[in-house]
């Protein structure tokens, strides 16, 4: 998550484990924060090899959107 207050809220819901993203003056790249998502949560044990993840990011910064959602199998 990039602010706290969406972190706070992701913590409601089960399965949901927020990291802050603390790269926040870079442009946004999606790609990029996805690959540090999933290494975090490789490196914390969440993650291993053959498990699906769900992508998802909102296209429109400042506003409540969920506009694209991607599944992935961890190589």
């Amino acid at each position: 998550a990039s602010e706290p207050h969406v972190g706070a809220a992701l913590n409601l819901h089960r399965g949901c484990i927020p990291f802050a993203y603390p790269f926040e003056h870079e442009p946004r790249d999606e790609e990029r924060r996805f690959a540090y998502a999933i290494k975090l949560a490789q490196s914390a044990g969440l993650l291993h090899s053959g498990d699906s993840v769900v992508l998802c990011h909102g296209s429109q910064t400042g506003k409540i959107s969920l506009s694209s959602f991607r599944m992935v199998i961890i190589a």
